[in-house]
């Protein structure tokens, strides 16, 4: 048993090359019907496991969904179901959860709404989040390039946050890939 569990074990070379390959979907390719809870569930948390800092732990549970509306994160189900903006913002709630507390998350979503519509600024935060995580994750790690068309000031706080996210994962990954 314990040989099949080491068999199972990734180095972090491994894993780098994962992260090299990572892609998340864009607006129009997010699932285009309404999903249950369960369903968007089951969408999201295999897209995003390869994301997560502790990957015992689930990316997205029922009652975090329940929970993110709640604090109004996340707008209300329509009967029960769930669209492609509902997974754009579980998607960057459940990256930002791991830096931010859910205020300054609350904060950094009504502020883009403000600005862009939410398929800009999703679309905006993958590009993001991939380049960093691709740059950071080099063996000889660069800063990416901006990707922004506006080049406006508020595209600063996406851009950081991304590249904060990929070095603090890097480093949790680095750690927990040493420690085995």
């Amino acid at each position: 048993v314990i040989l099949s569990a080491m068999e199972n074990m990734i180095t972090f070379q491994e894993y780098t090359q994962k992260i090299q390959t990572c892609r998340l979907p864009r607006f129009d390719e997010l699932p285009d019907m309404e999903l249950y809870a369960d369903q968007v569930i089951q969408y999201l948390n295999p897209l995003l496991s390869v994301l997560q800092f502790d990957e015992h732990e689930d990316q997205i549970t029922p009652s975090m969904i329940n929970n993110y509306v709640r604090m109004k994160l996340l707008p209300p189900a329509h009967k029960k179901r769930y669209d492609r903006r509902h997974i754009a913002y579980l998607t960057a709630i459940s990256i930002y959860k791991q830096l931010y507390s859910i205020d300054h998350i609350r904060s950094m979503i009504l502020f883009q709404n403000e600005m862009f519509d939410i398929s800009v600024s999703y679309d905006y935060f993958c590009t993001e989040l991939e380049n960093a995580l691709h740059s950071t994750f080099r063996s000889d790690p660069a800063m990416p390039k901006d990707t922004t068309a506006t080049n406006r000031e508020e595209r600063v706080f996406v851009r950081a946050s991304c590249l904060a996210f990929s070095w603090q994962l890097k480093a949790e990954k680095y750690l927990q890939y040493k420690s085995r």
